[in-house]
This record gives structure tokens, sequence and C-alpha cells, in this order.
């Protein structure tokens, strides 16, 4: 079904204004527009539901939806081939990329039935417009079928030399060659990434295989070699943690993604917000802000994936700047979003936890009033925020911190402090097996702090007395910026623990 779900979001109903391509040609043209309808609509997600609605619960025609899927399937990835890239294509490239696909199929299919005085004309149309969107692969195919039809079917010396093997098709063929090494290390690099590999012998020698291709730059400006390239790059510095040449690289890439005009602009997007990584690791929070901005402002759909990351980096920006006025507006914006809900579940928790926080600052006072009236301010209840977060309150790799310290804080600050002996013992454990490494030490320091509390009668100035060698080993280790420390640490723990040493103090009066 997952298949499905997945060509009908991309073959919105205006890209099949042609329903009968889909249905009305098959006996059971009323069953597959209605399988059709209800998974557009988001009524029929899995086979269960499918059969339901379909079959009327009937279990035993199992086999008959599996036919009716597969029907669909294939019907779909037929309408692929219709779609009207001008309507949706958001760059020049991405039109290029699209015609020059499908019309290298429809050649291949020219040449096969032997109509070659309507395939050749296409090619040549085709690889210009590879040559000039850098579509590699494309160029370097399509050379090689025109270079044997001028010489062998059409004799013609002018045009056997303009697609001629030895030059053009060799100086693609090594674009390709130069492009698939620069995606391999990239994809490797983007895999220690993910799972956080430090195993610093593997990444230097993955760092001398990425130097080897460094000279290649100097030639070869593809699109994608050089996206490879820069963003290789960017990981090894960020694994190491280099920041100032990790400056270097987003600005370098910058520079040169802009010179490619007409291109798809994730390139220049993408490192626009890692400069604005930088900027925030280099403790200069109004420049990353600026960087992020002009990222946003280079043209991600609003609504769309990327917008919410850009405003989630946006969030965190304003927060390390105190802004928290700005921070709630991004807050509600996104949130009260109409395509918020299409979100996956574990991304739009990282929202509420977000909410969560900003509603603390609410509580304590370091939101404007006025800011809350223009925005619609509705009363934070926790007990629904708990339950709008179920991945990460099952999480069991130490990253559902935020949510156990902002439940925590929201105790002391409504005065529950029977409820926050309630989770102390839970959260001590979670400290105890989840947070032993060096990368936590900052969230396990500031737990322990806020464990010490009722030792201390939770009077602020023995709190402080309680607490000090904690905190001490906690500011001793600056706050890691990346996208996933942003999601555990939301607001620094400094300026969490003076918000807690100023609830106390408030909550004795």
């Amino acid at each position: 079904m997952e298949e499905l779900i997945e060509l009908i979001s991309l073959l919105s109903k205006q890209k099949i204004a042609q329903i009968k391509l889909i249905t009305d040609d098959d006996t059971a043209a009323i069953k597959l527009k209605k399988l059709y309808n209800h998974i557009q609509e988001g009524r029929v997600t899995n086979d269960d539901e499918g059969i339901e609605i379909l079959y009327n619960n009937d279990h035993s025609k199992s086999k008959n939806l599996s036919r009716l899927k597969n029907r669909l399937k294939n019907r779909l990835l037929n309408t692929l081939f219709f779609i009207d890239i001008q309507s949706f294509a958001t760059s020049k490239y991405e039109i290029a990329l699209h015609k020059s696909i499908r019309n290298y199929l429809a050649v291949l299919l020219l040449l096969d039935r032997n109509k070659r005085n309507t395939a050749l004309p296409l090619a040549e149309k085709t690889i210009r417009l590879g040559m000039k969107y850098d579509i590699v692969e494309i160029v370097m195919l399509l050379t090689r079928r025109l270079n044997k039809h001028f010489l062998l079917f059409d004799f013609n010396t002018k045009k056997a030399n303009l697609y001629d093997y030895d030059e053009l098709y060799r100086e693609y063929q090594n674009y390709y060659i130069q492009e698939a090494e620069a995606d391999r290390i990239y994809s490797q690099f983007g895999h220690y990434i993910s799972v956080r590999n430090t195993d610093m012998e593997q990444l230097h020698f993955l760092f001398e295989e990425l130097l080897q291709l460094l000279p290649v730059q100097k030639d070869n400006k593809t699109f994608l070699f050089n996206f490879y390239i820069y963003n290789s790059l960017y990981y090894y510095f960020l694994l190491k943690r280099d920041y100032q040449k990790l400056l270097t690289v987003s600005s370098e890439a910058i520079t040169f993604f802009d010179s490619k005009e007409g291109f798809s602009k994730g390139g220049i997007f993408t490192f626009l917000l890692q400069k604005g990584y930088c900027l925030l690791n280099l403790n200069k929070p109004e420049e990353a802000l600026v960087s992020f901005q002009e990222a946003k402002d280079k043209g991600p759909a609003k609504g769309g994936f990327n917008w919410f990351t850009i405003n989630g980096l946006i969030f965190t920006n304003l927060i390390v700047l105190k802004n928290y006025d700005e921070a709630y507006r991004v807050i509600y914006e996104n949130v009260h979003h109409r395509n918020f809900d299409k979100l996956q579940e574990q991304h739009k928790e990282l929202w509420f936890i977000k909410e969560a926080f900003i509603q603390l600052l609410v509580k304590t006072g370091k939101v404007s009033q006025e800011t809350l009236d223009e925005s619609g301010h509705h009363a934070f209840r926790l007990s629904r925020f708990l339950n709008e977060v179920p991945f990460y309150n099952k999480d069991k790799r130490g990253l559902n911190i935020a949510v156990l310290i902002v439940q925590m804080l929201h105790y002391l600050a409504d005065r529950k402090y029977g409820q926050f002996i309630d989770r102390m013992d839970a959260l001590n454990q979670y400290s105890y097996r989840y947070l032993r490494n060096d990368e936590t030490l900052r969230s396990n320091a500031f737990i322990k702090m806020m464990l010490k509390i009722p030792d201390a009668n939770y009077h602020p100035q023995a709190v402080i007395r309680h607490t000090q060698k904690y905190y001490d080993r906690m500011i001793e280790v600056p706050m890691q910026l990346s996208e996933y420390f942003s999601d555990v640490e939301i607001i620094p723990y400094e300026e969490l623990w003076s918000m807690v040493l100023e609830s106390l103090e408030n909550n004795r009066s």
C-alpha cells in the first residue's frame, strides 16, 4: 500500500485530468477508481482498510485486493510519463532533468522500432539540454548512439565529429565516473553522520580518497559532482568539529552553486543551512540567523518539509539569541500551518516538544503579553502534551531527555512538588542507563542538578550549594548546536537553570 500512497501523492488530480488512463478501460474500473480515490483522500492507508471499504471486510478477498493494487500501480507508473513537469517544477534544471529522461526513453523505443527520422532530432535536442544542465549520464549515453548513427547509418563527418566518441563521450564518461565516486564517498560520510561514527581511522581513510578527487574540481564543474564533493568535505570537518574549516567549505560551496543559474536551489539552500550551523557553533548567532533566513528565502515551498526544517533551525537560533517573542511566533506559525499534520509523527512531536518549552517561557513571563495576544495564546496542558509525544516517550536511546526535563520543569513552575518527586526515580534511572557518555554530559549534569532540588527543600540558595559541582561540570562543555542536539537541548541548560532558580524564588513569595 505504501507504493500506491507514494505514487498517488505525486500524481495529484491536476496531473491526471484524464482519469480514464487509470480506470475506464477495465472491467474492474469501478473498484480501481474507488481504491484510487480512497487512497488519495487518506481513507485507505493499509490492506485492512482496503478490504473493509472495497470488500465489506471480507478477508477472503485479500488476493482480489492484491491484484487490484498491482493493476493500479501499473497504471500509475504509466501515468508518470504524462505529468506536466512545467506546472510544478521548482527550477529549470528540474524541467530539463525530467525532459531528458523522458526523451531518452522515447529515443530508445523509437530506435528499437527503427524510426530514426523521429529519434535522431529528439536525441540531438536532448543532448544539448543535458549538456546545458549537467545531466551527465544522458549526455554520455546519447553521444554513443548519435556517434554510431552518423558513422554507420547516415554518414555525416561534421556531426560525427560533434558527437565524437573519443572526445565528447570520453569527457562525459569521466564526469560520470568522477560523479559516481564522489557519490560513493558522500554516501559513506552521510552514513557515518547518521550513526554518529567517530572512528577516526575510517574517517581518515575516506578523507584520503576524497582528497584524490579534489584536483578534478578544477575541470569538472558539473552540479552533482560538486554537490557530493562539498557535502563530503562538510561531513568530514563536521565529524572533526572543525567549525572554521566548515565555514570555509560552506562559503566556497555557496559561491559555486550561486553561479549555477537555473539549477536546483538545493545546493545553495543546503550550504546556507550548513553555514548557519557553523556560525552558531562559532558563537556568531546574529550572522547565523542571517544565513538561515537567506536559506528560507531561497524558496523551500511554504508548508513543505524543508520549510519546517529551516524554521526549526531559526527557532533554535532565536532561543540562543533569547529572542523569545519571535521564537514563540515561529512555533505558532508552524504548529498551526495547514500542512503540519502531514509531517511524520516524530517530526510533529519535535515541534510539540519545542512548544512545551516555549510554554514554559510563557509561564515564567519571558514572552510578552502583546505577542501572546496577537497569536491567540491558549492554555498549555501538560497531560495533553505527553499524549502527543508517544514516539519520544518510548524512546530508549537518550532522545527523550527533552520530554522528561520539560515535564519536570512544568511541575516546578506549577508548584506540583509531589508530582516532581514521583518522577525523580524514573529520571534517575534514565540518566544512569542512557546518559553515560561524553556527548550527553550536559544532560546528565542538568538532570543531577534537578534531582538535588528536593534535598535542598526547594530553597534557591540551598539548591545552588547542593548543585554547584554539577553546574561547574556542565558549563565546562559548551552546548552542541547540531541538528541532533538542538532537538535534545531545546533551551540552553544554563538558561533553564536560571529559570529554575527564578521559579523557586517566586514560589517562596
